[in-house]
């Protein structure tokens, strides 16, 4: 195996081991690819037809949307009210979807940056990057805009205790889906 190969078949964590997640997005930006998408394809099927039902109406929020698997499930569901966030993959973002993309980060959000609201803010593979001293403020801001958070990871981080209260957990394929509600 050449070096290039190698450089391929490196892994994001890998790569955020060896770059640090910001200069690993900033390196890749224009050619991210989230290698679990079809995994998180599945678990969101799963999810929408037992669990949550959207509309097409319904105002969602992709935070933190890489290159848009979760737009692009969300699309195919019949959802069309969707807007993308990251500081990082925004053109990306924009290219794969043809959907707005807003370019804030973790500390953004923390200062209250992000004043929209939204029926529902999706979040796969990236709220477990945050800075855990943002985490309150971010948690907190996003209970400010939308009631509902879904989170995607490949583990059990962030863990989520404040502002949301745990909804429902599903598991499938090595990823988890947790559906938080706003605690009033």
């Amino acid at each position: 195996m050449d070096m290039n190969d190698m450089e391929n078949n490196e892994s994001v964590r890998e790569g955020y081991q060896k770059l640090g997640v910001e200069d690993y997005y900033k390196e890749k930006a224009l050619t991210y690819s989230n290698p679990h998408e079809i995994k998180i394809e599945k678990l969101m099927n799963i999810f929408f037809n037992k669990y949550m039902k959207l509309n097409e109406d319904s105002k969602i929020l992709d935070l933190c949307c890489g290159s848009g698997e979760i737009t692009r499930v969300l699309e195919n569901l019949g959802c069309k009210n969707i807007k993308g966030l990251d500081p990082f993959t925004s053109e990306l973002y924009k290219s794969k979807t043809n959907k707005d993309c807003i370019e804030l980060n973790f500390k953004d959000i923390a200062n209250g940056k992000l004043e929209e609201k939204f029926d529902v803010i999706f979040c796969s593979f990236a709220l477990h990057l945050a800075e855990e001293s943002l985490l309150p403020n971010i948690l907190y801001n996003l209970s400010q805009i939308s009631n509902n958070l879904v989170i995607l990871t490949p583990h059990k981080k962030p863990d989520i205790k404040l502002y949301y209260e745990l909804d429902l957990e599903l598991y499938h394929e090595k990823i988890r889906l947790r559906k938080y509600k706003k605690i009033n």
